[in-house]
């Protein structure tokens, strides 16, 4: 049997387009950090992230003083209520006086009772969260 023109270029065209296809998917599948496969490892539990937390253990990393709070999240809201334990006011009146949480796009601000800002926090190293302002506290909210 022979083959017309028209149906070779057919042929071409349609392993053209294959070969397209697979070019696409193998630059998709791209290994992790040394050499990690990411559709194998993806069923593997991810690290807790800060940004998602409800429990954290606030570090001064100046006196190695520490103190823990829970964040009751509301869901919907950006806004959200701080619960210091009483070991809280070690670190700081910011810390002693906490009561919400607002998160905006990539901060943080806690506020006071009155809606007063006592600090604002960045984004660390995935699980944790560094207080920016004031610019005297050196501290560090881990998840836990």
């Amino acid at each position: 049997m022979r083959l017309s023109s028209t149906q070779w270029l057919n042929m071409l065209a349609i392993a053209g387009l294959g070969a397209m296809m697979i070019a696409a998917g193998a630059e998709t599948r791209q290994a992790g950090p040394d050499g990690v496969d990411p559709i194998t490892t993806a069923s593997v539990a991810a690290r807790l992230d800060g940004r998602h937390a409800d429990r954290f253990t606030a570090i001064d990393h100046r006196t190695q003083m520490s103190c823990q709070f829970v964040l009751h999240r509301a869901s919907g809201y950006s806004v959200h209520r701080i619960e210091p334990d009483a070991s809280c006011g070690r670190l700081g009146v910011p810390f002693e006086r906490a009561r919400a949480w607002r998160e905006d796009r990539a901060t943080v601000t806690v506020t006071d009772h009155r809606g007063e800002t006592l600090m604002k926090l960045a984004p660390g190293d995935g699980f944790a969260w560094e207080v920016i302002e004031p610019s005297y506290l050196r501290v560090s909210l881990a998840a836990r």
